[in-house]
C-alpha cells in the first residue's frame, strides 16, 4: 500500500521521550506504521523544529526522492 512512511515535526515524532526508556526510536508512532504496512521508515523530525523546520523537512524528503506519491507522511 505504502511505500515507505516519512515522520516529520519535532522532537515528539523524533522520539527523544522515548529514548530513556526504551533503547531506540521503533517505537515513535510513524515507525508502529511503518511497521504495520511492512514499508521503510524515515524520520526526518527534529527536537525544537518549528513550522518553517517542518516545511525544509518536507522539502528534504521531496528533493531525496523519498517523498513519492505512494509514501505516508506523519506529521
Amino acid at each position: 500500500m505504502y511505500k515507505n512512511v516519512i515522520a516529520v515535526g519535532d522532537s515528539f515524532m523524533e522520539g527523544a521521550e522515548l529514548t530513556e526508556s526504551l533503547p531506540d526510536t521503533n517505537y515513535v508512532a510513524a515507525a508502529l506504521l511503518a511497521g504495520h504496512y511492512n514499508c521503510d521508515f524515515y524520520n526526518l523530525a527534529q527536537s525544537g523544529a518549528g513550522v518553517l523546520a517542518v516545511i525544509e523537512q518536507i522539502k528534504l524528503a521531496e528533493q531525496g526522492g523519498i517523498l513519492t506519491k505512494d509514501s505516508l507522511l506523519v506529521y
